[in-house]
């Protein structure tokens, strides 16, 4: 497993961990708004473990929350936008452009991307607006890799227990999913049972 994150000191971390667990994971720091760097880690991936079977698109979020900007659009400086279309939309983009020609070539694999239920619902402009082109390049995507047995799929939940706020979010079912819930389904999705 490759681990692609900016922060680098956190999946070296995590590559310990699951080396410490017995499994087989190399950290590499990304920069995932830079389409040479996600290559890189592509690249890797094939030459360490020798292929690439499965990504998952994670980076991302609310780019006023992440920057610690304002949230009023009529005052978002143009970095702030900028921000949220290249993580929230780009980057997904890039990775399963990196991926695409291993997976041809060995005749399988599966692109995941997170979206957001904003990408469907609105509310939060660029996020919302990244989003839901993410569900629509997924279409796409599905579409161009399933004659080379390459299946791409986009997780669209809604609020998630990942910080305390998302606790207070309103939801049909009166409560926002376990982390672990998104994880089942996202393992589901990678593998040969989907």
């Amino acid at each position: 497993m490759v681990l692609c994150d900016i922060n680098e000191t956190a999946i070296q971390e995590l590559e310990h961990e699951i080396k410490a667990d017995g499994g087989k994971a190399l950290a590499v720091k990304t920069d995932v708004q830079i389409f040479e760097e996600v290559q890189h880690a592509v690249d890797l991936a094939v030459a360490n473990f020798g292929s690439c079977d499965v990504t998952i698109s994670f980076a991302g979020g609310e780019p006023a929350r992440m920057l610690k900007m304002t949230s009023d659009f009529r005052e978002q400086p143009p970095e702030l936008i900028d921000w949220g279309v290249n993580v929230n939309g780009k980057a997904p983009i890039y990775l399963a452009r990196a991926a695409i020609n291993p997976m041809i070539e060995q005749k399988r694999g599966v692109i995941i991307s997170i979206g957001s239920i904003d990408g469907v619902s609105g509310g939060a402009l660029v996020y919302s607006m990244a989003k839901s082109g993410l569900i629509g390049f997924t279409k796409s995507l599905a579409r161009y890799g399933a004659p080379y047995g390459i299946r791409a799929c986009c997780v669209s939940p809604g609020p998630v227990l990942t910080r305390p706020s998302m606790a207070n979010m309103k939801t049909l079912l009166g409560r926002a999913a376990e982390p672990k819930e998104i994880i089942d389904l996202i393992l589901y999705l990678a593998s040969d049972k989907a």
